[in-house]
């Protein structure tokens, strides 16, 4: 008798909804360039988080994995079609591996798919608010596409759209 009332009591969760509201990346909160769902918690987030459009309606999906945007990712059209879809993919830095980027903690290589483009942007995030993509024609680019080649984070550094020097990837 016991199994059936929780066998009931199951079904009833399952048929009334009872379902995790999405985390939503606006509302998460950075704590040591790691995202958390809120400050009351120590624990860096792992999961899905959406971004929405002003309507409600879901325009990403990101995967983190303890506290880092790592794993697919999407981005969806007004139409709920996937415009963008891509990975992230984290790499740790010790102090001073790429150069004269102060503070870099690590790296992210984000390859994106646009219809039939590929492309990567890389993002070197550092625990400083100075912002800025490194062009192509500096020695810094060579130094960090030297240093996704030794890592093995990518063999097409060809494919390589931007480099950008971040607070955090999103």
């Amino acid at each position: 008798m016991k199994k059936i009332k929780e066998i009931i009591f199951i079904t009833f969760l399952i048929i009334t909804g009872c379902s995790v509201k999405d985390v939503q990346i606006d509302d998460m909160v950075i704590k040591s360039n790691m995202y958390f769902i809120s400050n009351n918690t120590n624990v860096p987030y792992t999961g899905v988080a959406v971004s929405k459009f002003i309507t409600g309606q879901v325009s990403g999906k990101t995967s983190f994995l303890n506290g880092v945007p790592n794993g697919t990712w999407f981005a969806y059209g007004y139409n709920n079609e996937i415009i963008q879809s891509g990975t992230y993919q984290p790499h740790l830095l010790k102090s001073g591996e790429i150069g004269s980027i102060e503070h870099a903690i690590r790296m992210n290589v984000c390859t994106v798919r646009e219809g039939n483009q590929t492309f990567i942007d890389l993002y070197i995030v550092t625990n400083n608010n100075n912002e800025f993509d490194i062009e192509k024609k500096q020695p810094m680019f060579n130094i960090v596409v030297d240093k996704l080649k030794k890592e093995g984070l990518t063999t097409r550094t060809d494919l390589i759209n931007k480099i950008r020097v971040v607070k955090m990837e999103l």
